[in-house]
């Protein structure tokens, strides 16, 4: 199950829809949470739905990313499950590439680079060794892209659905919970940075509140 929040990115989704149309990795459902969109994505998300019918499309109102991501997680059927931004997108094999290595070594958690994250290395971790990795910031963040995981172990958890960065409130206790986690550092998604991103103070320390930072 590919899970995508959307909210008023009419001019970036088709990028990040294809994306995962096109994977090498056909067999997934996709699932498109039009977060009370103003602008015309919740559309673009129904026009693809009637083209391809693994996508699923629900439209809701407006709440935080983790209220639309819960929305997400309460319907996904697949075995595993993985997130994308509606800003970002991903390489052709990245659902085969998290898939492979996620069975190879049996893991709950596989775990890919990304663009700015690029490692050609694999690590093979317990929750200990995943938590400490993930406190570095080095090889992966709290981002729930790039990341896959076994459905049992993702429906264990809820987005926090107040506050503005759920992955930080998130991601350690599913590393945490994992049996191990599987990293093979090779590039397989791109985040978009910019300045209507979530994440854009990663980039530019301008846009770091304290708010941000206490989270």
């Amino acid at each position: 199950s590919v899970i995508m929040l959307t909210y008023n990115r009419e001019k970036l989704i088709s990028r990040a829809v294809e994306s995962i149309l096109n994977q090498t990795l056909r067999d997934f459902e996709f699932i498109i949470v039009d977060n009370g969109s103003i602008d015309k994505s919740g559309q673009i998300a129904d026009e693809y739905a009637q083209q391809d019918q693994r996508i699923r499309v629900i439209h809701r109102q407006r709440g935080n990313i983790g209220a639309g991501r819960n929305t997400g997680l309460e319907v996904a059927q697949g075995d595993y499950i993985t997130f994308i931004d509606d800003d970002d997108w991903a390489e052709p094999d990245f659902l085969e590439f998290l898939y492979k290595l996620s069975v190879q070594h049996d893991a709950d958690v596989a775990i890919c680079g990304a663009s700015d994250k690029v490692f050609d290395e694999k690590i093979i971790m317990t929750p200990e060794e995943a938590l400490i990795e993930l406190m570095w910031r080095k090889r992966y963040n709290v981002a729930f892209p790039t990341k896959l995981f076994q459905n049992k172990l993702a429906q264990k958890f809820r987005f926090p659905e107040d506050g503005v960065y759920d992955d930080i409130a998130l991601m350690f206790k599913l590393l945490a919970e994992s049996n191990k986690v599987a990293y093979h550092g090779l590039a397989k998604y791109t985040f978009y940075r910019h300045e209507g991103n979530n994440s854009a103070w990663t980039t530019d320390h301008h846009h770091l509140t304290p708010e941000t930072l206490e989270e």
